[in-house]
Protein backbone atom coordinates (compact mmCIF):
# COMPACT_ATOMS: atom_id res chain seq x y z
CA UNK A 1 0.00 0.00 0.00
CA UNK A 2 1.50 3.57 -0.72
CA UNK A 3 2.21 6.02 2.53
CA UNK A 4 -1.10 7.53 3.16
CA UNK A 5 -1.16 11.03 0.97
CA UNK A 6 -2.96 12.54 4.06
CA UNK A 7 0.59 12.97 6.21
CA UNK A 8 1.18 16.53 6.15
CA UNK A 9 4.33 18.55 7.45
CA UNK A 10 2.90 18.65 10.99
CA UNK A 11 2.39 15.24 11.62
CA UNK A 12 5.64 14.83 10.64
CA UNK A 13 6.86 17.38 13.37
CA UNK A 14 4.46 15.99 15.76
CA UNK A 15 5.90 12.40 15.17
CA UNK A 16 9.67 14.20 15.86
CA UNK A 17 8.01 15.40 19.30
CA UNK A 18 6.61 11.75 20.03
CA UNK A 19 10.05 10.57 18.79
CA UNK A 20 12.35 12.83 21.04
CA UNK A 21 10.01 11.99 24.42
CA UNK A 22 9.45 8.20 23.70
CA UNK A 23 12.76 6.83 21.24
CA UNK A 24 12.88 4.60 18.70
CA UNK A 25 12.71 0.76 19.34
CA UNK A 26 15.69 -0.94 18.23
CA UNK A 27 14.26 -3.01 15.76
CA UNK A 28 13.23 0.11 13.63
CA UNK A 29 16.47 2.18 14.04
CA UNK A 30 17.81 3.16 10.68
CA UNK A 31 20.46 1.31 8.41
CA UNK A 32 21.05 3.23 5.09
CA UNK A 33 19.79 6.79 5.74
CA UNK A 34 18.52 8.89 8.02
CA UNK A 35 16.15 12.39 8.73
CA UNK A 36 18.20 15.38 9.87
CA UNK A 37 16.05 17.23 11.67
CA UNK A 38 17.67 20.61 13.45
CA UNK A 39 21.08 18.30 13.43
CA UNK A 40 19.25 15.40 15.26
CA UNK A 41 18.72 11.79 13.43
CA UNK A 42 15.87 9.93 13.03
CA UNK A 43 14.61 6.80 10.68
CA UNK A 44 12.72 8.03 8.00
CA UNK A 45 10.29 4.91 7.82
CA UNK A 46 9.50 4.74 11.60
CA UNK A 47 9.33 8.72 11.42
CA UNK A 48 6.29 8.08 9.09
CA UNK A 49 4.71 5.06 10.65
CA UNK A 50 4.20 7.60 14.03
CA UNK A 51 3.02 10.37 11.81
CA UNK A 52 0.11 8.13 10.26
CA UNK A 53 -0.97 8.19 13.99
CA UNK A 54 -1.87 11.47 14.30
CA UNK A 55 -2.77 11.82 10.59
CA UNK A 56 -4.82 8.69 10.96
CA UNK A 57 -4.96 7.50 14.01
CA UNK A 58 -2.95 4.53 13.83
CA UNK A 59 0.66 3.71 13.44
CA UNK A 60 1.95 2.62 10.46
CA UNK A 61 2.93 -1.52 10.33
CA UNK A 62 6.20 -0.78 8.41
CA UNK A 63 4.90 -3.96 6.59
CA UNK A 64 2.07 -2.07 4.86
CA UNK A 65 5.05 0.97 2.92
CA UNK A 66 8.57 -0.07 1.34
CA UNK A 67 11.15 2.36 2.53
CA UNK A 68 14.31 3.56 1.24
CA UNK A 69 13.13 5.74 -2.00
CA UNK A 70 9.61 5.40 -1.82
CA UNK A 71 10.30 6.98 2.02
CA UNK A 72 12.62 9.16 1.48
CA UNK A 73 11.30 10.85 -1.63
CA UNK A 74 7.95 11.28 0.50
CA UNK A 75 9.69 13.11 3.09
CA UNK A 76 11.69 15.09 1.15
CA UNK A 77 8.60 16.93 -0.73
CA UNK A 78 7.44 18.12 2.62
CA UNK A 79 11.18 19.68 3.25
CA UNK A 80 12.86 17.04 5.39
CA UNK A 81 16.46 16.52 4.59
CA UNK A 82 17.75 12.96 3.57
CA UNK A 83 21.08 11.58 4.02
CA UNK A 84 22.95 9.04 3.75
CA UNK A 85 23.33 6.82 7.22
CA UNK A 86 26.81 8.24 8.96
CA UNK A 87 27.59 11.97 8.87
CA UNK A 88 31.51 12.01 8.62
CA UNK A 89 33.64 15.08 8.27
CA UNK A 90 37.87 14.71 8.88
CA UNK A 91 38.44 12.28 11.63
CA UNK A 92 34.97 12.17 13.04
CA UNK A 93 31.74 10.00 11.97
CA UNK A 94 28.47 10.33 14.01
CA UNK A 95 26.96 6.71 13.56
CA UNK A 96 23.85 7.87 15.43
CA UNK A 97 22.14 10.36 18.19
CA UNK A 98 23.95 8.80 20.39
CA UNK A 99 26.93 7.41 18.80
CA UNK A 100 29.99 9.22 17.39
CA UNK A 101 34.13 7.63 16.86
CA UNK A 102 37.17 9.34 16.00
CA UNK A 103 39.84 8.26 14.17
CA UNK A 104 42.49 9.32 16.91
CA UNK A 105 45.83 11.49 16.49
CA UNK A 106 48.35 12.84 18.13
CA UNK A 107 46.25 15.42 19.75
CA UNK A 108 44.62 12.88 21.88
CA UNK A 109 47.83 11.86 23.44
CA UNK A 110 49.96 14.70 23.34
CA UNK A 111 47.29 17.97 23.73
CA UNK A 112 44.64 17.00 26.17
CA UNK A 113 41.73 17.43 23.53
CA UNK A 114 40.80 17.46 19.93
CA UNK A 115 39.43 19.77 17.45
CA UNK A 116 35.24 19.21 16.54
CA UNK A 117 34.78 19.73 12.33
CA UNK A 118 31.52 22.10 11.71
CA UNK A 119 29.74 18.85 10.39
CA UNK A 120 29.94 17.07 13.70
CA UNK A 121 28.84 19.95 16.13
CA UNK A 122 25.03 18.74 15.96
CA UNK A 123 26.09 15.33 17.80
CA UNK A 124 27.65 17.68 20.90
CA UNK A 125 24.75 20.01 21.02
CA UNK A 126 26.33 23.13 20.10
CA UNK A 127 25.40 23.92 16.76
CA UNK A 128 24.11 27.37 17.74
CA UNK A 129 27.00 28.26 20.27
CA UNK A 130 28.35 31.77 19.56
CA UNK A 131 32.70 32.87 19.85
CA UNK A 132 34.07 32.39 23.46
CA UNK A 133 31.15 30.46 24.31
CA UNK A 134 31.83 27.47 26.45
CA UNK A 135 29.94 24.57 27.76
CA UNK A 136 31.67 21.87 30.64
CA UNK A 137 30.64 18.44 30.30
CA UNK A 138 31.69 15.13 32.13
CA UNK A 139 33.78 12.03 29.78
CA UNK A 140 33.77 8.92 31.45
CA UNK A 141 36.52 6.45 30.36
CA UNK A 142 37.02 2.96 32.23
CA UNK A 143 34.00 3.66 34.59
CA UNK A 144 35.85 6.87 36.22
CA UNK A 145 35.05 10.72 35.50
CA UNK A 146 36.74 13.50 33.62
CA UNK A 147 35.91 17.03 33.25
CA UNK A 148 36.18 18.32 30.37
CA UNK A 149 35.06 21.50 28.29
CA UNK A 150 33.34 22.18 24.35
CA UNK A 151 34.59 25.81 23.63
CA UNK A 152 34.83 28.02 20.72
CA UNK A 153 37.55 30.04 20.30
CA UNK A 154 37.11 34.21 19.64
CA UNK A 155 38.58 34.07 15.57
CA UNK A 156 35.74 35.64 13.43
CA UNK A 157 35.03 32.39 12.26
CA UNK A 158 34.98 30.45 15.43
CA UNK A 159 36.70 27.23 15.45
CA UNK A 160 34.87 24.11 18.33
CA UNK A 161 37.41 22.54 20.45
CA UNK A 162 36.96 19.81 23.35
CA UNK A 163 39.63 19.61 26.03
CA UNK A 164 39.47 17.69 29.07
CA UNK A 165 41.25 16.76 32.24
CA UNK A 166 45.21 15.76 31.62
CA UNK A 167 44.07 13.05 33.95
CA UNK A 168 42.51 11.29 31.47
CA UNK A 169 45.40 11.82 29.03
CA UNK A 170 47.21 9.92 31.90
CA UNK A 171 44.88 7.30 31.82
CA UNK A 172 44.89 6.81 28.36
CA UNK A 173 48.73 7.24 27.77
CA UNK A 174 48.80 4.03 30.57
CA UNK A 175 46.31 2.09 28.63
CA UNK A 176 48.34 2.51 25.14
CA UNK A 177 51.67 3.08 26.12
CA UNK A 178 53.69 2.23 22.87
CA UNK A 179 50.97 4.35 20.68
CA UNK A 180 52.16 7.47 22.94
CA UNK A 181 55.41 6.73 22.66
CA UNK A 182 55.57 7.07 18.77
CA UNK A 183 53.20 10.07 18.50
CA UNK A 184 55.64 11.32 21.40
CA UNK A 185 59.20 10.66 19.66
CA UNK A 186 57.63 11.23 15.82
CA UNK A 187 54.29 13.06 16.19
CA UNK A 188 52.42 10.44 14.19
CA UNK A 189 51.46 6.08 14.91
CA UNK A 190 51.24 3.56 12.65
CA UNK A 191 48.13 2.77 14.92
CA UNK A 192 44.06 2.34 13.60
CA UNK A 193 43.38 3.20 17.28
CA UNK A 194 39.51 5.30 17.17
CA UNK A 195 37.88 6.53 20.17
CA UNK A 196 33.97 5.97 20.74
CA UNK A 197 31.64 8.48 22.42
CA UNK A 198 28.44 7.25 23.39
CA UNK A 199 25.85 10.31 24.78
CA UNK A 200 23.92 9.85 28.03
CA UNK A 201 22.80 13.79 27.46
CA UNK A 202 24.57 16.97 26.69
CA UNK A 203 26.62 16.86 29.57
CA UNK A 204 27.96 13.36 29.62
CA UNK A 205 29.87 10.80 27.08
CA UNK A 206 31.15 7.30 27.98
CA UNK A 207 34.05 7.01 25.52
CA UNK A 208 36.10 3.69 24.63
CA UNK A 209 39.25 2.94 22.69
CA UNK A 210 39.75 0.18 20.43
CA UNK A 211 41.02 -0.35 17.22
CA UNK A 212 38.14 -3.06 16.43
CA UNK A 213 35.55 -0.21 15.69
CA UNK A 214 34.08 -0.70 11.83
CA UNK A 215 31.92 2.01 10.01
CA UNK A 216 30.58 -0.41 8.01
CA UNK A 217 26.92 -1.56 8.10
CA UNK A 218 25.32 -1.68 11.56
CA UNK A 219 26.52 -3.81 13.89
CA UNK A 220 28.46 -0.56 15.86
CA UNK A 221 24.31 0.27 16.81
CA UNK A 222 22.55 -2.70 17.44
CA UNK A 223 25.83 -4.80 19.13
CA UNK A 224 25.91 -8.03 16.05
CA UNK A 225 29.58 -7.18 16.03
CA UNK A 226 30.21 -7.00 20.00
CA UNK A 227 27.72 -10.14 20.25
CA UNK A 228 29.87 -12.63 17.74
CA UNK A 229 32.97 -11.29 19.43
CA UNK A 230 31.41 -12.63 22.92
CA UNK A 231 29.15 -16.00 21.47
CA UNK A 232 32.83 -16.72 20.33
CA UNK A 233 34.53 -15.99 23.50
CA UNK A 234 32.09 -17.57 25.08
CA UNK A 235 31.60 -20.99 23.32
CA UNK A 236 35.35 -21.35 24.33
CA UNK A 237 35.11 -20.71 27.81
CA UNK A 238 37.07 -17.82 28.20
CA UNK A 239 35.42 -16.77 31.04
CA UNK A 240 37.04 -19.51 33.16
CA UNK A 241 39.81 -17.69 34.91
CA UNK A 242 42.12 -20.09 37.63
CA UNK A 243 39.83 -22.66 39.26
CA UNK A 244 36.67 -23.83 37.45
CA UNK A 245 32.88 -23.79 39.56
CA UNK A 246 30.05 -24.95 39.67
CA UNK A 247 28.53 -21.67 39.02
CA UNK A 248 29.34 -18.34 37.13
CA UNK A 249 28.14 -14.94 36.91
CA UNK A 250 28.59 -13.52 33.77
CA UNK A 251 28.01 -9.61 32.80
CA UNK A 252 28.18 -8.59 29.19
CA UNK A 253 28.53 -4.55 28.05
CA UNK A 254 27.03 -4.24 24.83
CA UNK A 255 27.70 -0.32 23.03
CA UNK A 256 23.82 0.71 23.56
CA UNK A 257 24.10 0.90 27.37
CA UNK A 258 23.00 -2.35 28.34
CA UNK A 259 24.37 -5.52 29.76
CA UNK A 260 23.15 -9.10 29.56
CA UNK A 261 23.21 -10.95 32.82
CA UNK A 262 24.04 -14.68 32.59
CA UNK A 263 23.81 -17.27 35.47
CA UNK A 264 25.35 -20.87 34.36
CA UNK A 265 25.03 -23.89 36.09
CA UNK A 266 28.29 -26.54 35.08
CA UNK A 267 28.50 -24.01 32.12
CA UNK A 268 24.77 -24.14 31.05
CA UNK A 269 22.77 -21.39 31.39
CA UNK A 270 20.14 -21.25 34.17
CA UNK A 271 19.37 -17.50 34.22
CA UNK A 272 19.18 -14.32 32.15
CA UNK A 273 18.34 -10.86 32.28
CA UNK A 274 18.48 -7.60 31.21
CA UNK A 275 20.04 -4.19 32.58
CA UNK A 276 19.41 -1.37 30.87
CA UNK A 277 18.69 1.92 32.15
CA UNK A 278 19.91 5.05 29.39
CA UNK A 279 20.57 7.86 32.43
CA UNK A 280 22.75 5.78 34.31
CA UNK A 281 26.55 6.37 34.24
CA UNK A 282 27.01 3.09 35.47
CA UNK A 283 25.35 -0.38 34.77
CA UNK A 284 27.83 -2.80 36.03
CA UNK A 285 27.26 -2.19 39.61
CA UNK A 286 23.06 -3.23 39.74
CA UNK A 287 24.35 -5.74 36.73
CA UNK A 288 26.48 -7.39 39.33
CA UNK A 289 23.53 -7.06 41.87
CA UNK A 290 21.31 -8.45 39.37
CA UNK A 291 23.54 -11.60 38.86
CA UNK A 292 24.01 -12.34 42.42
CA UNK A 293 19.78 -11.99 42.88
CA UNK A 294 19.45 -14.36 39.79
CA UNK A 295 21.47 -16.97 41.09
CA UNK A 296 20.31 -17.11 44.93
CA UNK A 297 16.85 -16.91 43.65
CA UNK A 298 17.70 -20.30 41.80
CA UNK A 299 20.11 -21.65 44.06
CA UNK A 300 19.78 -20.37 47.79
CA UNK A 301 22.73 -22.57 48.65
CA UNK A 302 24.74 -20.68 46.13
CA UNK A 303 27.79 -19.33 47.94
CA UNK A 304 31.18 -17.48 47.03
CA UNK A 305 33.57 -21.41 46.94
CA UNK A 306 31.38 -22.23 44.29
CA UNK A 307 30.89 -19.65 42.43
CA UNK A 308 32.59 -16.88 40.22
CA UNK A 309 31.86 -13.38 39.16
CA UNK A 310 33.42 -11.88 35.56
CA UNK A 311 32.54 -9.24 32.85
CA UNK A 312 32.84 -9.47 29.23
CA UNK A 313 33.39 -6.18 27.61
CA UNK A 314 34.83 -5.99 24.20
CA UNK A 315 36.88 -2.81 24.20
CA UNK A 316 38.67 -3.38 27.16
CA UNK A 317 42.28 -2.13 26.64
CA UNK A 318 44.55 -4.84 25.57
CA UNK A 319 42.62 -7.09 23.90
CA UNK A 320 42.01 -8.62 27.18
CA UNK A 321 37.77 -8.58 27.17
CA UNK A 322 37.73 -10.95 30.24
CA UNK A 323 37.71 -9.59 33.91
CA UNK A 324 37.13 -11.25 36.96
CA UNK A 325 35.80 -10.23 40.22
CA UNK A 326 37.92 -11.12 43.65
CA UNK A 327 36.68 -12.68 46.39
CA UNK A 328 36.34 -10.34 48.09
CA UNK A 329 33.77 -8.14 45.66
CA UNK A 330 31.90 -11.64 46.03
CA UNK A 331 31.50 -11.60 49.28
CA UNK A 332 30.40 -8.19 49.98
CA UNK A 333 28.16 -8.76 46.89
CA UNK A 334 26.64 -11.88 48.69
CA UNK A 335 26.24 -10.14 52.14
CA UNK A 336 24.44 -7.41 50.47
CA UNK A 337 22.08 -9.65 48.95
CA UNK A 338 21.40 -11.09 52.17
CA UNK A 339 20.76 -7.93 54.50
CA UNK A 340 18.45 -6.61 51.88
CA UNK A 341 16.60 -9.94 51.59
CA UNK A 342 16.03 -9.35 55.29
CA UNK A 343 14.60 -5.87 55.20
CA UNK A 344 12.41 -7.25 52.82
CA UNK A 345 11.31 -9.58 55.08
CA UNK A 346 10.76 -6.97 57.80
CA UNK A 347 8.61 -5.26 55.56
CA UNK A 348 6.43 -8.30 54.06
CA UNK A 349 5.52 -8.11 58.13
CA UNK A 350 4.76 -4.72 58.71
CA UNK A 351 2.65 -5.35 55.28
CA UNK A 352 0.72 -8.48 56.35
CA UNK A 353 -0.50 -6.74 59.64
CA UNK A 354 -1.32 -3.52 57.98
CA UNK A 355 -3.51 -5.93 55.68
CA UNK A 356 -5.08 -7.56 57.98
CA UNK A 357 -6.27 -4.40 59.62
CA UNK A 358 -7.44 -2.77 56.53
CA UNK A 359 -9.55 -5.66 55.50
CA UNK A 360 -11.12 -5.64 59.37
CA UNK A 361 -11.59 -2.32 58.72
CA UNK A 362 -13.30 -2.13 55.19
CA UNK A 363 -15.21 -5.62 55.66
CA UNK A 364 -16.88 -4.13 58.80
CA UNK A 365 -18.47 -1.38 56.89
CA UNK A 366 -22.20 -2.54 55.23
CA UNK A 367 -22.08 0.75 53.51
CA UNK A 368 -19.85 0.78 51.05
CA UNK A 369 -20.19 -1.23 47.64
CA UNK A 370 -16.71 -3.74 46.38
CA UNK A 371 -15.45 -1.22 44.18
CA UNK A 372 -15.76 1.71 46.83
CA UNK A 373 -13.51 -0.91 49.20
CA UNK A 374 -11.12 -1.28 46.50
CA UNK A 375 -10.45 2.34 46.21
CA UNK A 376 -10.38 2.71 50.03
CA UNK A 377 -7.78 0.03 50.09
CA UNK A 378 -6.03 1.67 47.10
CA UNK A 379 -6.07 4.95 48.94
CA UNK A 380 -4.26 3.68 52.14
CA UNK A 381 -2.12 1.87 50.20
CA UNK A 382 -0.82 4.69 48.80
CA UNK A 383 0.55 5.56 52.63
CA UNK A 384 1.91 1.96 52.47
CA UNK A 385 4.82 -0.17 52.72
CA UNK A 386 3.78 -1.50 49.97
CA UNK A 387 4.32 1.97 47.88
CA UNK A 388 7.71 2.08 49.45
CA UNK A 389 9.04 -1.01 48.26
CA UNK A 390 7.81 -0.24 44.64
CA UNK A 391 9.22 3.00 45.44
CA UNK A 392 12.78 1.15 46.43
CA UNK A 393 12.39 0.00 43.10
CA UNK A 394 11.97 2.39 40.73
CA UNK A 395 10.83 6.16 41.76
CA UNK A 396 8.59 6.93 38.42
CA UNK A 397 5.37 5.72 36.31
CA UNK A 398 6.38 2.39 34.65
CA UNK A 399 4.81 3.89 31.47
CA UNK A 400 5.27 7.56 31.09
CA UNK A 401 7.89 8.00 33.55
CA UNK A 402 6.43 10.68 35.85
CA UNK A 403 8.49 10.98 38.88
CA UNK A 404 7.01 13.29 41.64
CA UNK A 405 5.47 10.81 43.90
CA UNK A 406 2.66 13.26 45.05
CA UNK A 407 1.58 11.33 41.42
CA UNK A 408 2.58 7.82 41.72
CA UNK A 409 -0.03 5.42 42.36
CA UNK A 410 0.45 2.19 43.84
CA UNK A 411 -1.41 0.01 41.79
CA UNK A 412 -1.73 -3.93 42.16
CA UNK A 413 -1.24 -5.87 38.69
CA UNK A 414 -3.78 -8.65 40.07
CA UNK A 415 -6.76 -6.91 42.23
CA UNK A 416 -6.40 -6.86 45.69
CA UNK A 417 -10.21 -8.47 45.92
CA UNK A 418 -8.67 -11.13 43.52
CA UNK A 419 -5.41 -11.52 45.11
CA UNK A 420 -4.40 -13.80 48.51
CA UNK A 421 -3.08 -12.58 51.33
CA UNK A 422 0.59 -12.94 49.58
CA UNK A 423 -0.33 -11.85 46.32
CA UNK A 424 -1.21 -8.31 48.16
CA UNK A 425 2.23 -8.03 49.28
CA UNK A 426 3.88 -9.30 46.73
CA UNK A 427 6.14 -6.33 45.36
CA UNK A 428 5.94 -8.39 41.92
CA UNK A 429 1.98 -7.78 42.22
CA UNK A 430 2.55 -4.08 41.45
CA UNK A 431 3.43 -1.31 39.70
CA UNK A 432 3.81 2.23 40.08
CA UNK A 433 1.53 4.70 37.46
CA UNK A 434 0.48 8.21 37.26
CA UNK A 435 -3.05 8.69 38.04
CA UNK A 436 -4.37 8.56 34.11
CA UNK A 437 -2.17 5.41 33.24
CA UNK A 438 -3.46 3.34 36.74
CA UNK A 439 -7.17 4.40 35.80
CA UNK A 440 -6.86 2.80 32.39
CA UNK A 441 -5.01 -0.27 33.61
CA UNK A 442 -7.20 -0.92 36.61
CA UNK A 443 -10.16 -0.65 33.97
CA UNK A 444 -9.20 -3.03 31.78
CA UNK A 445 -8.27 -0.48 29.19
CA UNK A 446 -4.67 -1.39 28.85
CA UNK A 447 -2.30 -4.22 29.64
CA UNK A 448 0.96 -5.49 28.10
CA UNK A 449 2.11 -8.53 26.32
CA UNK A 450 4.88 -11.00 27.53
CA UNK A 451 7.52 -8.52 25.66
CA UNK A 452 6.25 -5.79 27.91
CA UNK A 453 4.50 -4.00 24.80
CA UNK A 454 1.37 -1.75 25.55
CA UNK A 455 -2.02 -3.17 24.67
CA UNK A 456 -4.29 -0.65 23.77
CA UNK A 457 -8.24 -1.25 24.10
CA UNK A 458 -10.18 -0.81 20.43
CA UNK A 459 -12.57 1.18 22.26
CA UNK A 460 -10.44 4.44 22.54
CA UNK A 461 -9.84 6.60 19.65
CA UNK A 462 -7.04 7.80 18.67
CA UNK A 463 -7.71 11.79 20.08
CA UNK A 464 -8.88 9.52 23.55
CA UNK A 465 -5.11 8.15 23.20
CA UNK A 466 -3.52 11.48 22.67
CA UNK A 467 -5.21 13.24 25.59
CA UNK A 468 -4.38 10.32 28.04
CA UNK A 469 -0.87 9.95 26.60
CA UNK A 470 -0.98 6.49 25.10
CA UNK A 471 1.21 5.56 22.04
CA UNK A 472 1.00 1.98 20.51
CA UNK A 473 5.06 1.70 20.53
CA UNK A 474 4.87 1.91 24.36
CA UNK A 475 6.96 -0.67 26.25
CA UNK A 476 7.94 -1.50 29.47
CA UNK A 477 10.50 -3.75 31.30
CA UNK A 478 9.63 -6.08 34.09
CA UNK A 479 11.08 -9.78 35.26
CA UNK A 480 9.57 -13.37 35.42
CA UNK A 481 8.15 -12.80 38.50
CA UNK A 482 6.24 -9.99 37.52
CA UNK A 483 5.09 -11.81 34.14
CA UNK A 484 2.33 -14.13 35.72
CA UNK A 485 0.71 -11.28 37.48
CA UNK A 486 1.08 -9.28 33.80
CA UNK A 487 -0.14 -12.49 32.11
CA UNK A 488 -3.34 -12.46 34.59
CA UNK A 489 -4.34 -8.77 34.15
CA UNK A 490 -4.37 -9.67 30.20
CA UNK A 491 -6.38 -12.92 30.13
CA UNK A 492 -8.80 -11.80 32.95
CA UNK A 493 -8.66 -8.18 32.94
CA UNK A 494 -8.00 -6.80 29.59
CA UNK A 495 -9.05 -9.57 27.46
CA UNK A 496 -12.36 -9.37 28.89
CA UNK A 497 -13.21 -6.14 27.91
CA UNK A 498 -16.80 -5.25 29.49
CA UNK A 499 -19.83 -3.71 27.69
CA UNK A 500 -20.38 -1.52 30.49
CA UNK A 501 -17.06 0.54 31.04
CA UNK A 502 -16.24 3.69 29.98
CA UNK A 503 -14.19 6.35 29.86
Amino acid sequence: MPIPKNIEEKHILQAIFHIQKYGTPEEREATKFHMNYDGKLYSPKYVLSIANLYANDEELSPELFSGGEETNNYLKKLGFKIEKFGVSSHSWTIQSNEVAFKVIDKSVFLHNGTGLPKEIRSFFDIVHFKEGQKQNITLIYNEKQYDATIEFDKMDNPRSKMRWSGHLSNAIRLDYPNEYGQYKAKGESQSKLKMKFIKYNNNEYQIAITENFSFNGEAILDGRFENALFQDSFRKREYVKGKDTKYYIITVNYPTLVYEVYVLENHNKVATDTVIDRESKNLLTPAKQTGIRLLLEYNSNANINNTTMVHFKFDRPNGKPWEKDSITVLRELFNEYHNELQKETELEKALIKEIDELIEEVDSSTEITESEKEQVIKARIGHSQFKKSLLNREKKCKLCGVTDERFLVASHIKPWSKSNNQERLDVNNGLLLCPNHDYLFDKGYISFDDDGRILISSTLGGPTKTFMNLYEDMRIQFDLHQLEFIRWHRENLYEEQLSNIEL
